[in-house]
C-alpha cells in the first residue's frame, strides 16, 4: 500500500502535536513531507528526529545558526524554510496528499 503523504503546519502546537502522535502510530501508512512551527524549535526537532522530513519552516527569528547546526547534525537533508512563504511552499507542494 502506498503511503500518504502530508505536511502538518503548526506542527509544535497541541492540535499538531496530537496529529504527530497518530502519525507516529500509523507510520506505515503515512509519510511526512513537511513540517512548519512557529517558535518551539526544541518539539520541532524532536518531531524531525521522528519524520525525517524533507522540508520544515520555522519563523524567521528561531532560524538561528544553533538550530540550523542541531538540524543539520539529526537530518542533514531537511530543507530550512521561514514563515510565511515557507509555508505556502509546504502547502502547495504537489507531493502532498494531505495538509
Amino acid at each position: 500500500m502506498k503511503k500518504r503523504v502530508i505536511t502538518v503546519l503548526g506542527a509544535t502546537g497541541s492540535i499538531g502535536q496530537q496529529a504527530a502522535e497518530v502519525l507516529r502510530l500509523f507510520a506505515n501508512e503515512f509519510e511526512v513531507l513537511g513540517l512548519a512551527a512557529g517558535k518551539n524549535t526544541g518539539v520541532l526537532l524532536d518531531q524531525v528526529r521522528m519524520f525525517m522530513p524533507t522540508y520544515v519552516s520555522i519563523d524567521p527569528d528561531q532560524r538561528t545558526p544553533e538550530f540550523i547546526e542541531e538540524l543539520r547534525h539529526i537530518h542533514p537533508k531537511c530543507e530550512v524554510l521561514v514563515n510565511p512563504e515557507g509555508l505556502l511552499q509546504m502547502a502547495g507542494d504537489p507531493l502532498n496528499d494531505m495538509v
